[in-house]
This record gives structure tokens, sequence and C-alpha cells, in this order.
């Protein structure tokens, strides 16, 4: 992590092309973006690029570059009870326009396999004890990758965005529960209570944000400040050149 756009040069080089550059004092995947030569990463660093009015004085201080982890990313939100890691339920991410990482939608499904699966589940296991998290609950990111699941970051808190209430539709797990639980000592239940198995329907919640709108203008019965309505094809720009904010959410409980 640094402010010096030569250091953070110097990093890419030594880490690898492609890499991934993230803004510092922002979250949920705002601003950062893949750099997969040195040109792309010059234009990559916030100091050439021109974020919006809101969080222009955020982005400037500090950015990390990382080594780039390709194939599909999931996260996985659990609690820890004296050093035994519990999976909760597990969301696969939809990421917005290449080369960024906007988190535009997430669908968590109760029987989803990748819960049962004993190398994420171990290496995410691995990196809590690593970490030395005794009790808490988290919010973990990971890549799918051709080598295995990589962590990308481990956080001490409940998913973003509307996650824990997808993984409560989908599996009945009330995330504030399971925090309450561990804050008092007492080992969480985990157990799903709206799981179907066999031929029976699962349980599936999914949110998206769209960044463009299509054929039909999006109006707002009561609309707040800073919220507008939005004509046919019009594109709704990624941070940080355009809003910082979520437009909307969107979420679906199907009953198959």
């Amino acid at each position: 992590m640094t402010s010096d756009p030569a250091q953070a040069r110097a990093a890419a080089e030594r880490i690898g092309y492609p890499v991934v550059v993230k803004p510092r004092a922002l979250g949920a995947s705002i601003g950062v973006v893949m750099a997969r030569d040195a040109a792309e990463f010059d234009a990559a660093s916030p100091s050439r690029r021109r974020p919006a009015r809101s969080i222009r004085a955020s982005t400037a201080p500090k950015v990390i570059v990382e080594g780039y982890a390709g194939g599909p990313e999931v996260s996985v939100d659990g609690a820890v009870h004296k050093g035994e890691y519990l999976p909760m339920f597990l969301a696969r991410k939809e990421s917005g326009e290449h080369p960024y990482f906007e988190e535009v939608g997430h669908v968590v499904d109760a029987a989803d396999p990748l819960l049962a699966d004993e190398e994420l589940v171990g290496t995410l296991a691995l990196a809590h004890r690593a970490l030395g998290i005794e009790d808490g609950i988290t919010h973990s990111e990971m890549r799918l990758t051709p080598r295995g699941p990589v962590v990308i970051e481990i956080n001490g808190r409940v998913g973003g965005d509307l996650i824990p209430l997808l993984g409560q539709l989908a599996t009945g797990i009330d995330s504030g529960e399971v925090l309450f639980d561990v804050a008092t000592g007492q080992r969480p239940d985990i157990t799903p209570t709206r799981r179907f198995r066999g031929r029976h329907p699962v349980r599936t919640a999914g949110g998206r944000l769209r960044g463009a709108v299509g054929d039909r203008a999006v109006r707002f019965a009561r609309p707040r400040h800073g919220v507008a309505d939005v004509e046919p094809g019009t594109t709704l720009r990624l941070p940080p050149g355009g809003y910082l904010a979520r437009h909307s959410f969107v979420v679906c409980e199907p009953p198959t």
C-alpha cells in the first residue's frame, strides 16, 4: 500500500502483470481496476483518473496493488466460535464491466454445493486460524481459480449490500442473531431452516443492480434528494467517474 506512484509501479512490476489496483479509502469494489501491463497500470492510477466530486478527496491518498486471481468470485459469511469456523451461506457474485470489479449482483442458494466443498471451507478455516480470529462474524471474499480457491480478503463484519438479507431469505439464518450468539460466548446454530432436499425446490435469492437502462424509463413516485428519473438509453456510470452509492436494488426470491 502506497501513495507514491513510483512505488506502486515498482510493486506491480515485482508482482507481475496482470495486477489489481484498489483505492484504500473506498469499499464495495468501487474504483478497483485490473491492469494487464504498465500502460494500463499508469492509466489505472487514481492520480490519472477523474473521480466524481463526492469521492475525489478520498481516492487520492493510497492504493493497494495485488496480483490478479482469475475465476468466478464468491463470498462466504461465517461465524467463528472459540476458533471454530462455521460457514453460514455463500453468495456468487456478478461483477460489472471489465476491467472494473464493481459488484452488480449476488445470488445465494441454500444448497450451494460449494458450502460442502472441503477445499474451499478448509482454506477459509486455515485463513481464519492464521489471522488469529477466535470469536466473531466474518465476510470472506474468494476467487475460484484453476489452482484452487484463493482468499482475496476477510472482513470482520457481515456482508455488504443486501447479502445478509439474501442469506436469510434463502437459508433462514439471521446474521444478527448469529452475531449475538458469538458475542455472548454461545456456539451459534447455523443449520438452515429454509432448505429443501431431493426433488423439492431449493430456496434461492438474488439481488442485481443494472448499469444501464434498456427501452424503458425509470421513474420514482417519491424522488429523494439526489435521485432523478432516468430516460431510455441512459448509461449509469460506474465510480469513480459516476454515481458513488447504489442507484437501486432489486431482490428476487423465486419459488423454484
